[in-house]
């Protein structure tokens, strides 16, 4: 009752409560994600397809790097609701004032080493953390090796000597 939630947030986090579910019964069941029964992949590629939050990014994580379905999924199309017509004013006015970030980090998918090359922006730091949201990895440099990594998607926060962040998503191979 204090929050109103959008459609899209109830959507997503009823998707995540899939994920978490399903993640939970392997744990209880002492079982890891190279494990899942046919129901349960399916389960999970519904997951997947279901929203464009990021318990469909894990779920597909998971189904490409264990399973090697790794799909390409549409872009995301949202409705043109009043609702969507709100949160992007939301967006834009929360973002009014400062620039667009065109950092890159290559090679993706990687090896081992990473470059991140961010043009006028400093880098404080980057982080990098596994599908289920762990930190594995936290640098100040930009060139780096992560070679020490199991293969997988991860996903790399970079803080910006203004405070700000931006997020990649990473393969290693």
């Amino acid at each position: 009752e204090m929050f109103q939630f959008r459609k899209a947030e109830i959507e997503e986090h009823e998707n995540y409560l899939k994920f978490f579910n399903l993640k939970k019964t392997m744990t209880q069941e002492e079982r890891n994600w190279t494990k899942l029964s046919d129901k349960e992949i399916e389960e999970l590629k519904t997951i997947a397809q279901t929203t464009c939050g990021r318990s469909a990014g894990m779920a597909r994580g998971v189904l490409c790097f264990f399973y090697d379905i790794c799909k390409e999924y549409e872009e995301c199309q949202q409705e043109e609701t009043a609702d969507s017509k709100i949160a992007a004013a939301e967006i834009e006015e929360a973002s009014s004032g400062s620039e667009r970030y065109d950092l890159t980090v290559h090679p993706n998918p990687t090896d081992g080493r990473l470059k991140i090359e961010s043009g006028k922006w400093k880098i404080e730091k980057a982080e990098m953390f596994d599908i289920f949201g762990v930190k594995v990895f936290e640098t100040t440099e930009t060139t780096f090796g992560i070679g020490h990594l199991p293969q997988g998607v991860y996903i790399i926060k970079i803080c910006l000597e203004n405070n700000d962040i931006v997020t990649r998503e990473i393969v290693k191979q």
